[in-house]
């Protein structure tokens, strides 16, 4: 596998969860899940939680992973969650060392919201930017003005 987890394919990350994690019965449920995908879970499965402690109707699963990955057991799902933190922590360790491949300019979408939950410590700006196509040109071209109209951009 790649070090680079933003370059697996769906073939990489089916392994990953069958192999590294165990979890060869729910590996077949991530046939859609690439790289990027894997590393936005627990954005996504946050903000899933958020939103339906608030709107949750009976019958409605709280949570992303289980909904969308059939993991249905609460102790594989942060299992999961952990070692995909994991991931994004060494991710995270590269970025902030400023590591060759790592300036801004080459920042994918993963890092420009890992940065904003981490680093700078917004993550309700996070939400805002998930669903929008982003990377670090985008991030180095924002002004003031420009983030006033990101709800518009997005």
């Amino acid at each position: 596998l790649s070090v680079d987890v933003t370059l697996w394919t769906t073939k990489h990350v089916r392994a990953w969860v069958a192999r590294c994690l165990e979890m060869p019965k729910a590996a077949p449920y991530f046939r859609r899940c690439d790289g990027m995908e894997l590393l936005m879970l627990p954005i996504r499965e946050s903000a899933r939680k958020a939103v339906r402690q608030k709107t949750r109707k009976p019958g409605e699963k709280a949570s992303y992973i289980e909904e969308k990955y059939n993991i249905t057991s609460m102790m594989q799902r942060k299992k999961l969650l952990l070692e995909i933190q994991a991931l994004l922590a060494i991710r995270r360790n590269q970025r902030q060392r400023s590591a060759e491949g790592f300036e801004v300019e080459n920042w994918k979408k993963i890092d420009i919201l890992d940065w904003l939950y981490h680093d700078v410590k917004l993550p309700q700006y996070a939400d805002a930017f998930a669903n929008a196509p982003l990377d670090g040109w985008f991030l180095l071209a924002l002004t003031p003005q420009l983030l006033l109209l990101v709800p518009a951009l997005l």
